[in-house]
């Protein structure tokens, strides 16, 4: 019995987890990253001319696909300049569609995290597509381009919808959903169900492990019990509380930009206006700035939506292992029966 629940918690449980904390980790380094580049300056026409050669400086260009030649350059225009972008080793991505019903324009917590795209097929792209670039910027062949480097590639977004959202929606969208289901974790329980199997047929014929038999069958659909009565209710139920506990999660992170570092918990951004004032004045000249609110209002809310996301998410977790106990006793219950 001790070894099918090792076999669960390392299968079923352990190797799952890690991999929800690599994937965690990564998104939580994406948005890291992208916090030092909203603090970087626009790379305008002016900038563009008086940049000493020498840079290395980090710079955000906002414009629109114009072509991409030798399979790895890309070329962007903006407002007054056109810049090119080298692809290799940079980290693209398309943001979701923007749905565009927002009445207030606040960002909504969309469900799909950004798709991460090989640039080998940004040339398959609409020219004409809004881009966001960010990065180091270099001189090189004559001319400025956006290139990676070892420490920090190039983060490139395609997106549509309103340039002063933009922040926002990448912020919001960059909160993963439940990281249970990743990349390790079909190989996972499949490798945990081979041995549950081999288990019990090997134990099949021996009357006095029954119990043991019965118990690996049982384990066997651990997988499946959160999506199958009478557990499946608790499951709907968590769902929706972990979908709050992402929204308030990326409500906090859309109060917590920062002014003088890339720590989210450094000073929070003035450029935040009140998400319930439906006319959101703004007087910078930001084209990617987004809301703007008082500082002890943002620090208030911020703390307020991170307390109320963790309180979220143990209920959840708490509510999800009672939902797979009740159908793990109620499949059991039905087995015995049986036998």
């Amino acid at each position: 019995m001790l070894v099918i629940i090792g076999i669960v918690a390392l299968w079923y449980g352990l190797v799952p987890l890690v991999g929800a904390l690599v994937k965690r980790h990564y998104w939580f380094a994406f948005r890291r990253r992208f916090y030092e580049l909203r603090l970087s300056p626009i790379l305008d026409y002016n900038s563009y001319w008086k940049t000493e050669k020498e840079t290395h400086a980090d710079f955000r260009f906002l414009g629109k696909l114009e072509s991409v030649t030798d399979g790895e350059t890309l070329w962007m225009h903006g407002k007054d300049l056109t810049i090119s972008v080298s692809l290799k080793n940079a980290e693209t991505y398309m943001l979701p569609a923007y749905k565009g019903d927002n009445i207030h324009e606040i960002p909504d917590i969309d469900e799909e995290t950004p798709v991460k795209i090989r640039w080998g097929n940004v040339s398959m792209l609409t020219e004409g597509s809004k881009v966001f670039v960010g990065g180091s910027l270099v001189y090189q062949e004559e001319r400025w381009q956006f290139v990676s480097t070892k420490k920090n590639p190039l983060i490139v977004f395609f997106y549509d919808g309103p340039d002063h959202l933009f922040t926002s929606r990448v912020i919001s969208s960059c909160r993963q959903q439940w990281a249970y289901w990743n990349a390790l974790t079909p190989y996972s329980v499949i490798i945990g169900a081979l041995c549950l199997i081999l288990m019990a047929f090997s134990f099949l014929h021996r009357p006095l492990f029954r119990p043991t038999v019965i118990l690996s069958f049982v384990s066997l659909f651990i997988p499946l019990y959160p999506i199958i009565p009478p557990g499946l209710l608790i499951t709907v139920f968590c769902r929706r509380m972990a979908w709050k506990s992402r929204m308030y999660k990326a409500y906090s992170d859309l109060l917590r930009l920062s002014l003088s570092g890339s720590d989210p918990k450094d000073e929070l951004s003035p450029q935040i206006e009140d998400p319930k004032d439906p006319k959101n004045p703004k007087d910078t000249q930001d084209p990617l700035a987004g809301f703007r609110m008082s500082l002890d209002t943002s620090i208030k809310y911020a703390q307020q939506f991170l307390l109320k996301a963790y309180a979220l998410e143990v209920v959840t977790w708490i509510l999800l292992f009672m939902g797979i106990g009740l159908n793990i006793v109620f499949f059991l219950g039905i087995v015995l029966i049986l036998l």
